[in-house]
């Protein structure tokens, strides 16, 4: 492209790159190796620190320093004023914390 207009021009240079998706084999790897921010899509904490840990593999067998690149992720939170109701309405996301109703 030629003669493009960015305006504003981005507050931050190099404009950090951010690699989303939690795939193990190629996704984690192009963040080991390009990403300063990866964001994990995550259900539970138990995919999530599966993830930071294929992270963390990758970035030794590629020399990269795994605390040089921040993780997010999202969490969806469920609110609800009866318990009854909010274990129904659990039912309909595909998360596995049913247990963690107080």
């Amino acid at each position: 492209m030629e003669n493009v207009l960015n305006k504003p021009k981005p507050v931050q240079n190099p404009i950090p790159i951010m690699v989303g998706g939690g795939g193990e084999k190629v996704t984690l790897q192009l963040a080991a190796r390009h990403a300063n921010i990866s964001h994990f899509f995550t259900g539970d904490l138990k995919t999530l620190e599966a993830k930071t840990l294929a992270l963390q593999g990758h970035c030794e067998k590629v020399g990269r320093d795994y605390d040089s690149i921040r993780k997010a992720t999202g969490f969806s939170i469920l609110l609800g004023t009866r318990r009854l109701k909010q274990r129904r309405n659990l039912r309909k996301w595909p998360l596995s914390v049913d247990s963690h109703l107080r």
